[in-house]
């Protein structure tokens, strides 16, 4: 495509990844805090806590 049309299917394709890797980038950022605060309360748990984390991290990236 040419001229202003080529430009501006660009920047809407830039724009639609931008905003569509913001979900995930959220939800990492909450799950990670999670089960921080719960290692915290609960340091016993440790294992469990972290392979829950790891599945749910994968589950992200999927």
């Amino acid at each position: 495509m040419d001229g202003i049309t080529g430009n501006v299917s660009d920047l809407a394709a830039a724009i639609a990844i931008g905003l569509g890797s913001v979900g995930p980038a959220l939800a990492i950022g909450m799950l990670a805090s999670k089960a921080m605060e719960a290692l915290g309360r609960n340091p016993e748990a440790g294992q469990q806590i972290q392979t829950n984390m790891i599945l749910a991290l994968l589950s992200l990236k999927l």
